[in-house]
């Protein structure tokens, strides 16, 4: 038989966007997530994309995609493994506005990482190191009309053994200074504990002891560096777990007696 051309299409799974993906999934599997969920969808997500040749990307030089009808419903998928592969940030795309950066409330994201943190290093769950004392009963008065919701609250049972509030900044109160200090001390004598912990982020304050006059309360003031890298901070982590097992360990104080009128 005489040779003869033949044109086909090759279909395989091995394309050049697959493999943008199943990097991106192969860079966030090394990373520490949190999230149960996320490791599962992962985990399906590299297992759908067995077939992919794994391959390794420059940050700088990702390739270009064609896009076309038959694989536009891919663009949102390969544009997201690129800016994980790229080592950059997305923006939250929500109405007819567009913006080119978006606002985080840095109070809130310190907060959570150190309870969080602070939960792994001393090997306790959220019942006993709940954030904001949520699921527990805590009060400044005898009428229960003054909630107290302290970030940092270590609990046996019933009792608070720990206490501490978590500022990325000092709180600016018209008219009140040391606001965040009245606030911890309220913690200590709600909770009868002799001292409690106040952590900032460096720069906001210095290390410091406050030795509360007639009540026998100590208020520690700590910081926090964040500038280092993520193991830096975690050992600092580490440490104000060692300072905060120390706290849990001092009796706690008498509660005020009333004066008879």
């Amino acid at each position: 038989m005489p040779p003869v051309e033949v044109v086909y299409d090759d279909f395989t799974e091995d394309i050049e966007p697959n493999r943008l993906i199943r990097a991106a999934v192969d860079r966030l599997e090394r990373l520490r997530l949190r999230s149960p969920d996320s490791r599962v969808l992962l985990r399906r997500t590299r297992g759908a994309l067995e077939r992919v040749s794994l391959r390794e990307y420059h940050p700088t030089r990702l390739p270009e995609i064609s896009w076309n009808r038959l694989n536009e419903h891919y663009r949102g998928a390969v544009g997201l493994a690129k800016l994980i592969l790229g080592n950059t940030s997305f923006d939250l795309g929500h109405g007819d506005a567009q913006a080119s950066a978006f606002l985080l409330d840095m109070n809130e994201v310190f907060e959570a990482f150190v309870v969080a943190a602070l939960r792994e290093a001393l090997g306790l769950g959220p019942s006993a190191f709940p954030r904001g004392a949520r699921g527990r009963s805590l009060w400044l008065d005898e009428d229960r009309r003054v909630r107290l919701e302290p970030d940092l609250s270590w609990w046996e049972g019933a009792a608070c053994i720990f206490v501490g509030d978590v500022k990325y900044k000092r709180v600016a109160a018209s008219g009140v200074k040391n606001a965040d200090l009245y606030q911890l001390l309220a913690y200590t004598v709600a909770t009868g504990l002799p001292s409690g912990l106040l952590l900032y982020a460096a720069g906001e304050c210095e290390p410091v002891e406050h030795e509360v006059v007639e009540l026998g309360r100590r208020l520690e003031v700590r910081t926090l560096d964040l500038t280092g890298t993520p193991d830096d901070i975690l050992g600092q982590i580490g440490e104000l777990a060692e300072q905060v097992c120390d706290m849990r360990g001092r009796r706690a104080v008498a509660p005020l007696r009333r004066e008879a009128l």
